[in-house]
């Protein structure tokens, strides 16, 4: 993974765009239909399958806001409806769709928090 991978996908999250991280693996398979190559890969299970990755790139989706999205949350709010978002979106896109359509205002700070892993007091990396 390089280096500046988390400042390219925090970028382009921050502007609300979605961003998916691509991934390739060369896996031999018996020379057999493609049908029994399909199935072999699925025997060996999905742990398999999902490590050893090596990062090809970013997929940067941009989706833009329908036009009428900012004035009907305008008029929701405006008949004193409270406007909420549930998203499945990275935190940092989902802040910036809720700043465009004045559900988040731009006079209010939003942070960002990472938790991080305790430190360990031994030399052997136990707690």
């Amino acid at each position: 993974i390089p280096a500046d991978y988390d400042q390219i996908a925090f970028h382009h999250m921050s502007l609300g765009r979605r961003v998916l991280s691509m991934a390739v693996k060369s896996i031999n398979v018996s020379k057999t239909s493609t049908l029994s190559k399909l199935q072999s890969i699925k025997d060996k299970g999905r742990d398999f399958v999902e490590t050893n990755l090596q990062f090809a790139g970013f997929l940067v989706l941009d989706c833009p806001l329908k036009p009428d999205s900012k004035t009907v949350i305008q008029e929701l709010n405006q008949t004193g409806h409270e406007t909420v978002m549930i998203t499945g979106d990275a935190i940092l896109t989902a802040v910036e769709v809720a700043r465009q359509v004045a559900i988040i205002p731009l006079s209010i700070k939003v942070y960002r928090i990472q938790s991080c892993p305790p430190k360990s007091s031994n030399n052997d990396g136990s707690p």
